[in-house]
């Protein structure tokens, strides 16, 4: 069976760890803006201020979401190879 390199096998850990490290960046990113950037003077219970937060934690989600949904995909494709790839062993008679 023709064996995938190990980077490969290896990646859908990679996209599951890029979907938690994009969340909280998107957070993060967001959280800072409408702190520091744009409200800063802003009271913390105003509704501008929680929605800003709540868009901040939505689209950290679907961004997430998004990533490790193609990392099972890709998990799913890898085990799909796996189990039904072609043998390499060509000269053999089986």
């Amino acid at each position: 069976m023709n064996q995938l390199p190990d980077l490969l096998v290896r990646a859908p850990k990679v996209f599951y760890i890029l979907a938690v490290l994009v969340f909280f960046a998107t957070f993060w990113m967001t959280y800072y803006e409408v702190k520091s950037a744009q409200m800063p003077f802003g009271p913390e219970d105003s509704p501008v201020v929680r929605a800003a937060l709540l868009r901040a934690i939505l689209q950290g989600c679907l961004d997430s979401i998004w990533i490790a949904a193609n990392g099972i995909l890709f998990d799913f494709l890898i085990r799909f190879w796996n189990r039904h790839a072609p043998s390499s062993d060509l000269g053999e008679n089986k």
